[in-house]
């Protein structure tokens, strides 16, 4: 996908992709960032949408979270961002998804949460708390700028 007009970006945001409360998926990897026989939960949630509930997020990534991994004592996660990106000139959009723009392996960015409902809450009230300009230092050296969050992702791995 490269970039976008307009008229196009507002045809791609109907999307079932982009207007889908949340999507789940939950894969078994042979190595996944490092780790082996890793068992993956991603959960996407479409935080750009008019009805998006902060609370039933929470609860949800709670709920799918623990009863994917209830015998585990930790797990790793990690927070993504689907962006919708601006180039000013001339105006154009670009759309960057988690996981796929670009392979990289940020290690620091995975924290350890005890599975429990208190340590998972704060973790999950985070993303949706994030500042775009924070999430800017991917873009720096070029000419876009984030013109909003779309999406939160949260991966969860236990190995």
């Amino acid at each position: 996908m490269g970039y976008l007009t307009r008229l196009e970006l507002i045809q791609l945001l109907k999307n079932r992709w982009f207007t889908e409360t949340m999507s789940s998926h939950v894969h078994q990897y042979a190595c996944y960032r490092g780790r082996i026989n890793a068992t993956v939960l991603t959960l996407r949630y479409n935080i750009h949408l008019p009805n998006f509930d902060e609370d039933s997020m929470i609860e949800s990534v709670i709920r799918e979270t623990m009863n994917q991994f209830s015998s585990q004592r930790q797990i790793l996660g990690l927070i993504e961002y689907d962006l919708l990106l601006m180039n000013p000139e001339p105006e154009s959009y670009y759309i960057w998804k988690a996981n796929s723009n670009v392979a990289r392996n940020l290690p620091n960015s995975e924290e350890t949460i005890a599975l429990n409902y208190d340590d998972l809450f704060l973790f999950i009230r985070n993303a949706s708390r994030i500042n775009p300009s924070d999430l800017d230092v991917y873009f720096s050296s070029s000419n876009v700028v984030i013109n909003k969050i779309i999406a939160v992702v949260f991966t969860f791995i236990s190995y």
